[in-house]
């Protein structure tokens, strides 16, 4: 299916008022006079006034009405004019900092398009063995409902998405789902379920239902690309008033990158979200600069894993929640991106020594909340791993980071939050307890030039401490990793770059890790090779430990500092290197190889000095990919 290209969204030159009937906009390649354009809102939306009508069989929404469809009559170089004044404002979002965001405009004309009609929809089905192209192409009233299950409001028909491979398989690689519209519909969209390797790119959903990137529950769908589609505004069902905009699904290789979901989550804000990691659902993704504005949620966590999982330079604006992190207790790094006038709220506790942390984030509560990010409490307590903020700038708000370990029960709902680094710009206080929180709860703060101090809730008052984290953070992104099948490197399987080395339990479990190591490993015995370079916090002797059930060797500056090829029966078990003498901010050569044949299955690459006291996972931010050429690189293959 092939229509004639054009751009399927772009966004408004700035501020575009009520009454407007001209504005501009960045890119309107391929449109023409008569296409049909959607402006969106730019506001929070309300938290009340929602629900379902039963007379109409559709859901009850003021904020609906704000995604204004217009008719365009006119263009004057990127000034386009439209059928109708418009009734909403949608404004321009601009920061104290120079950041700004403009509402998106959507074209929803195509030349090709498939459609049915209000209560006769229809849908596209894919089964295939052969990849597909549907470019540039138009949907409008697909997916139906029905009455059905003894209920007496209309739910999906199940299979009948806007646009739907279904269980294509590895048939499905090489397909191109780009520049299309579809909208007005009653179900889910765009939907590659058990299908692997279709890309979907520059595509707009608009007015769906329920959900408009999306593949079933503890279903696997493989190399995935979702980028740069256009999610706005998804509507609940009846039955239990939810919607989401995009759901990261269980496989591998999936990605999601420079996507926009705009009021793609209503309700609840602790139920769903623009963006979704479902519970027993876990999907590790690349998820680098997202957006998500005008939802009551922006980005759902709610996950129990030792998996780090990596959200690079992701965005909010006027989301009443930001970003809910739950369940209770993960490991997720946030690196880079923005939030503008909505709360964060983390739940989750620190589920290894990567744990829960926000590095080189703006928070921003724009002089509208009281606080920018609300820790929660949960059944998992704090122990020796906090959840942290590092390099992060708070601003424009009362209070930077607020403690709220309220009591549930009988259990123990204790946190411990740290702030290393972090700016604090027109802040009254970096933090704050409420009344019920826990006495035990606490704060560390270090930081960049004065002592470090910590507050108990119990005592309210700041105590000196040393020093509890390093003062130099490199910028890296991981190990360059290489996944053989066969136990000595026999046959190459997949490559990739792996943030850190925190692999628990590469075990076969459907709600945990279906496809045990990763899908391209197609049997017991296995091998894997990371290379790069680490960069030490501090100069001082440290010691290298790799723990899992496999045999390990590891070269630092090509030198073989650790070395026992033998299996090992359980995932607890580890191997020590002795001393490796290390200076801060320098870049050494490191490899690391494993391999396994059957049994207990992980790896993790923990290091110690005595600045940080005990055994940590290396994190991200000291790890880089490429080897250093002007160093000696690591010996050969052995074997």
């Amino acid at each position: 299916l092939l229509g004639a290209a054009k751009t399927a969204w772009t966004r408004a030159g700035g501020s575009v008022a009520a009454g407007a009937r001209k504005f501009a906009v960045h890119d309107a390649t391929g449109w023409r006079v008569g296409d049909t354009i959607v402006i969106v809102p730019t506001e929070t939306p309300p938290d009340e006034g929602f629900g379902w009508d039963d007379a109409t069989q559709m859901p009850r929404d003021p904020f609906a009405p704000k995604f204004e469809r217009r008719k365009v009559v006119a263009f004057d170089g990127g000034v386009i004019t439209v059928d109708a004044p418009l009734t909403h404002d949608h404004l321009e979002v601009a920061t104290g900092t120079g950041k700004r965001w403009t509402a998106e405009v959507a074209n929803l004309s195509r030349n090709v398009r498939v459609e049915g009609a209000p209560g006769k929809r229809a849908h596209v089905f894919i089964r295939s063995r052969r990849p597909q192209s549907v470019r540039y192409v138009g949907g409008r009233h697909l997916g139906p409902r029905k009455v059905q299950d003894g209920r007496s409001r209309p739910q999906l028909v199940s299979g009948r998405y806007g646009l739907h491979f279904h269980h294509c398989m590895d048939g499905s690689r090489g397909s191109l789902v780009e520049g299309c519209a579809f909208y007005d519909i009653g179900n889910r969209v765009y939907v590659p379920h058990m299908s692997h390797g279709v890309a979907m790119r520059g595509n707009v959903a608009f007015a769906s239902m329920e959900a408009a990137f999306w593949w079933d529950f503890q279903e696997v769908t493989h190399d995935t690309t979702w980028d740069g589609n256009l999610v706005a505004l998804v509507l609940p069902n009846g039955v239990d008033l939810s919607s989401f905009g995009m759901t990261l699904g269980q496989g591998d290789g999936n990605v999601a990158r420079r996507n926009v979901v705009a009021y793609g989550h209503t309700g609840d804000p602790h139920n769903h979200g623009a963006y979704v990691w479902d519970a027993d659902n876990e999907g590790v993704w690349a998820f680098e600069d997202n957006l998500a504005h005008s939802n009551r949620c922006g980005l759902f966590v709610w996950q129990n894993t030792g998996l780090n999982h990596t959200i690079v330079n992701h965005e909010s604006y006027n989301d009443a929640v930001a970003i809910f992190h739950g369940a209770y207790a993960n490991a997720y790094t946030y690196t880079g991106g923005y939030v503008y006038n909505g709360r964060v709220e983390v739940k989750a506790t620190s589920g290894n020594s990567s744990g829960v942390r926000f590095e080189k984030m703006t928070f921003d509560g724009a002089g509208r909340q009281p606080f920018c990010v609300d820790v929660f409490p949960s059944p998992a307590t704090s122990g020796v791993d906090h959840n942290a903020f590092r390099a992060c700038t708070f601003r424009d708000a009362p209070i930077a980071v607020r403690m709220n370990t309220f009591p549930i029960g009988d259990e123990n709902t204790r946190k411990h939050v740290d702030l290393i680094l972090c700016a604090f710009d027109d802040v009254a206080s970096p933090t704050s307890f409420t009344p019920e929180s826990t006495p035990d709860s606490s704060f560390q703060i270090q930081p960049a030039e004065g002592k470090a101090t910590r507050v108990v809730h119990a005592t309210g008052a700041p105590e000196e401490i040393a020093p509890f984290a390093p003062y130099h953070y490199g910028t890296g992104t991981g190990l360059a990793g290489r996944y053989f099948n066969g136990a000595n490197f026999d046959e190459p399987a997949f490559a990739r770059t792996d943030p850190m080395i925190t692999f628990q339990q590469w075990s076969v479990d459907k709600a945990a890790s279906p496809n045990g190591m990763h899908h391209r490993i197609t049997g017991d015995a296995f091998s894997a090779r990371w290379t790069g370079r680490v960069e030490p916090h501090y100069t001082a002797a440290h010691r290298f430990r790799v723990q899992g059930g496999a045999g390990f060797r590891l070269w630092v500056d090509g030198r073989l500092v650790l070395d026992d090829w033998r299996e090992r029966p359980d995932n607890a078990d580890y191997v020590d290197s002795g001393p490796v003498d290390l200076a801060a901010g320098r870049r050494y050569d490191l490899r690391l190889e494993t391999f396994n044949t059957a049994g207990a299955r992980g790896c993790q690459l923990l290091w110690t000095c005595d600045a940080i006291g005990r055994f940590v996972h290396v994190p991200q931010s000291q790890l880089y990919p490429e080897a250093d050429a002007q160093r000696g690189a690591a010996p050969a293959d052995r074997g």
